[in-house]
């Protein structure tokens, strides 16, 4: 079986929500370990912050971290 064959296969194969919704969390738990672990290290960025400004730049910090390490890399 060749790998076109192979990949045929799996794209036909059926899957319920819940098991889209295990596959999403799967792939997605190292960027956001990665994403909490970069707000924690760099949590002195939020001093001065509080209530939903707080909390707004917190996730935005922990989806953003790919774009906040380029930023901090190129300065």
């Amino acid at each position: 079986m060749d790998a076109y064959e192979s990949a045929r296969a799996l794209l036909r194969k059926e899957m319920t929500v819940a098991e889209w919704i295990g596959l999403a969390v799967i792939v997605n738990a190292p960027y956001a370990i990665l994403g909490v672990a970069w707000t924690l290290f760099h949590a002195d960025r939020f001093a001065g912050l509080t209530g939903i400004g707080l909390v707004v730049s917190v996730v935005g910090s922990v989806l953003a971290w790919p774009l906040l390490l380029v930023g901090a890399c190129v300065v």
